[in-house]
Formats: structure tokens, C-alpha cells, sequence
């Protein structure tokens, strides 16, 4: 599957809830869930980082919010632009901190999609039971 198919399921989703678990986040939407393993860039009126004292609070008023585009740059980049603008960005490439994490994003959907962004930054297919 091209990871443009992929992407393609979140336009116009919404955002039902944000997941914080430990040293993750999960994004839910209505029948899709992202779960970052990099804390992404938040755009709002401004950058927040994972270490901004309102970071969770911002990333909380993306819920009920719709996925209006989708940037996806091999290598670089995937960022979810929503209908009021702001955008929840994530860098897909291997510096800094990045070095050492074994994935950077896992997809799932209700149905039979479940795809992990990991080494080699190429989209690997979980099978499901």
C-alpha cells in the first residue's frame, strides 16, 4: 500500500480523544488511531513542544477537531493539518533523539489496517489474529 493510500483514511476524521500513556501519545479518531512514539510539534498560534508547560493542554483542543490535509514527506515529515488551521506535526527522520527509537508511528484502523513507520523509514504491515 502507498503510504498516500494510507494517509488518505484520516481526511475529514475526527479527533474523539487524546491518549497520554507514559511515553507516548494516541491519537483516536473516529475509526483510526495514530500513536506517535515521537512527541509531535504542535502549531497552534504558536509552536509547543513536549516540554512547554501547555503542551497537553493544546494538543486536548485538537478533540472534536477534523483532519482537513494531510502533508506526508518521505523521510522528513508527516503533518495533520486540521479545519481551524493548526496542525499536529511529526518528524520522521533519523537525528538527535530520534536515534535510537525502534518505531516512530503505529496506524490502526477497526478494520484490517495496522502499519508501523519504523527503521529504514518504510511502512511495515502488521499482520492481525
Amino acid at each position: 500500500m502507498l503510504n498516500n493510500e494510507l494517509f488518505k483514511d484520516l481526511l475529514n476524521q475526527q479527533v474523539s480523544s487524546v491518549e497520554f500513556v507514559q511515553d507516548y501519545l494516541a491519537l483516536h479518531f473516529d475509526e483510526i488511531i495514530l500513536t506517535y512514539y515521537i512527541w509531535p510539534t504542535i502549531k497552534t498560534e504558536q509552536e509547543y513542544y513536549f516540554e512547554n508547560i501547555d503542551y497537553k493542554n493544546r494538543l486536548c483542543e485538537f478533540i472534536s477537531k477534523s483532519v482537513e490535509t494531510i502533508c506526508f514527506e518521505e523521510k522528513n515529515k508527516l503533518e495533520l493539518q486540521f479545519e481551524n488551521g493548526y496542525t499536529i506535526s511529526l518528524s520522521i527522520e533519523r537525528f538527535g533523539n530520534n536515534l535510537n527509537v525502534p518505531e516512530f508511528l503505529y496506524y490502526h484502523d477497526d478494520g484490517d489496517k495496522s502499519y508501523n513507520y519504523i527503521e529504514n523509514l518504510e511502512w511495515n504491515k502488521r499482520n492481525r489474529p
